[in-house]
C-alpha cells in the first residue's frame, strides 16, 4: 500500500476512534452514519458495474464485473455487527471479490437489529438464496459470502437451509467471521 493510502486510512480510523471516544453514548443512527463512511476507505474496482435489485423479497445491489460468468452468484452478506452496514458500504469489497472470482454478486440489505431482532437476518439470507434458485441460478453455483457479522450470517444461513432440508450453496467464503457470539473463546 502506498504511503499516502496508509496515511489516509490511519487518519480515517483515528478520526472514527476519536469521534466514538468523544461520544460513548452514540445512538444507532450516529453509528450507522459513521459506518456509512466506511465506503471511503476502499478503492473502486475497475470494470465493475452495480444495479439496485430485489431477490427473494430482499433489497440489495447486484455487482457485475465485466466478462463475469452470470450463471454464478455470490450471495454477499455485509459485516457491521448486524446493526450497521449495507450494500452501499460493502459494494466495493463485494465488487473486488466478484471480479477476482469472475462471477456476479448480490449484496443483500438484510434487516438490521435492533429494529429487527434475530432471526430476521438469517431469514433474509435464506430468502435471497431461495430467490436466486427460483430465478434459475443452480444452488451449486451460489456461494454464501460475508465478512465479520456477514460471515456469521453466511454460515448461519447454510445451517438454516440444512435444517429446512433445502438445497445449499456450493460453498461458503468468510472473511474474519464473527462466529463466537458469546465471546467465550480464548
Amino acid at each position: 500500500m502506498a504511503s499516502s493510502e496508509a496515511d489516509y486510512l490511519r487518519l480515517l480510523y483515528k478520526d472514527w476512534s476519536d469521534r466514538m471516544g468523544a461520544n460513548p453514548e452514540m445512538t444507532i443512527a450516529d453509528l450507522r452514519a459513521l459506518f456509512g463512511e466506511w465506503e471511503t476507505a476502499t478503492l473502486e474496482p475497475l470494470n465493475v458495474s452495480y444495479e439496485s435489485g430485489r431477490v427473494g423479497g430482499v433489497d440489495g445491489v447486484w455487482v457485475y464485473p465485466a466478462d463475469a460468468d452470470r450463471s454464478r452468484v455470490l450471495l454477499y452478506t455485509h459485516g457491521g455487527g448486524f446493526v450497521v452496514g449495507s450494500s452501499s458500504t460493502h459494494r466495493k469489497l463485494a465488487g473486488h471479490v466478484a471480479k477476482a472470482l469472475g462471477v456476479t454478486a448480490f449484496i443483500a440489505d438484510y434487516r438490521l437489529a435492533p429494529e429487527n431482532p434475530f432471526p430476521a437476518q438469517v431469514d433474509d439470507a435464506v430468502a435471497v438464496f431461495h430467490g436466486l434458485v427460483a430465478n434459475g441460478v443452480a444452488a451449486e453455483h451460489i456461494a454464501a459470502v460475508g465478512d465479520s457479522a456477514g460471515g456469521n450470517l453466511a454460515v448461519a444461513a447454510v445451517l438454516r437451509l440444512r435444517q429446512l432440508e433445502s438445497q445449499t450453496p456450493g460453498c461458503v467464503i468468510t472473511f474474519s467471521p464473527w462466529l463466537d457470539m458469546e465471546l467465550s473463546g480464548a
